[in-house]
């Protein structure tokens, strides 16, 4: 599904990874609302969010929001840099954006079974974040 370029890619392909992307994607904001009160599968309502903080003069509040967005936009950098670096036709080139993306969401996971775990919540929906980006990036180059 994911070393198939070009004319060798067909709906059948560009399907099953929209729906795989998207079960992905549902997963995690569901997984970060539920679990850490936070939306974490893209940063536009971050965006809106920062503005009101702002407005506000919520200082403390919008430099954490500043830094979750960051983390999506790293993710989405690191994941273009990665596909960059390797090649996209070579055909392990999106293993190591999805492979970082599964230790992510597994770390995560790992929380909801730990209620004493060492580290705040928003670092948690900064890590999901994190892979929300790795995936965007991914899903942008594999649709050209």
């Amino acid at each position: 599904m994911l070393r198939y370029f070009g004319d060798r890619r067909t709906a059948s392909h560009n399907l099953r990874l929209a729906i795989l992307l998207c079960l992905t994607a549902g997963f995690v904001n569901a997984a970060g609302f539920l679990g850490f009160s936070a939306l974490t599968t893209n940063v536009t309502g971050h965006a809106a969010l920062l503005a009101e903080h702002i407005a506000l003069r919520d200082w403390r509040d919008a430099g954490v929001i500043t830094i979750l967005m960051l983390l999506f936009l790293a993710g989405a950098f690191c994941s273009s840099l990665i596909i960059g670096k390797m090649g996209n036709n070579q055909r392990f080139s999106y293993v190591i954006p999805i492979l970082m993306e599964i230790i992510v969401l597994l770390v995560c996971s790992m929380k909801g079974f730990d209620g004493h775990f060492l580290y705040p919540d928003k670092v948690f929906a900064g890590s999901l974040l994190f892979a929300m980006g790795l995936q965007n990036a991914l899903v942008s180059v594999i649709s050209g």
